[in-house]
């Protein structure tokens, strides 16, 4: 979100903003909408390349850490919630998306999507 709100800030150039997720479950202080609408009101292409190692069906575990988590201001995200995002903003603005079966694969997608 910190990106999109910076390349909003710029004119007069190519924009895009470039994500690379894996598939693994996780935590988000923000939720996909808040994600979504930060980066579609930025303007600029998205490229996403996603990379499908370490995924699971899980959700992920909210427990686990020492400390206490606020957990009304948690978002679990699921590999499901990864691509969806990051495709449809691809789709959306005209960029593109990328899944890969490791992270190994990565590197290769970036400098074709920098060409």
């Amino acid at each position: 979100m910190d990106a999109a709100e910076a390349l909003g800030r710029e004119s007069g150039r190519r924009r895009a903003l470039v994500g690379v997720s894996g598939a693994g479950a996780g935590h988000a202080s923000l939720t996909p909408g808040d994600v979504t609408a930060a980066v579609r009101k930025a303007g600029g292409r998205v490229l996403g390349v996603m990379y499908r190692e370490g995924e699971s069906g899980q959700g992920g575990s909210l427990m686990g850490l020492d400390v206490p988590r606020d957990t009304a201001n948690l978002t679990i995200v699921h590999s499901t919630d990864h691509e969806r995002i990051l495709n449809g903003l691809a789709q959306a603005t005209g960029g593109r998306f990328e899944s890969v079966p490791t992270a190994m694969g990565v590197g290769r997608i970036l400098a074709s999507m920098g060409a």
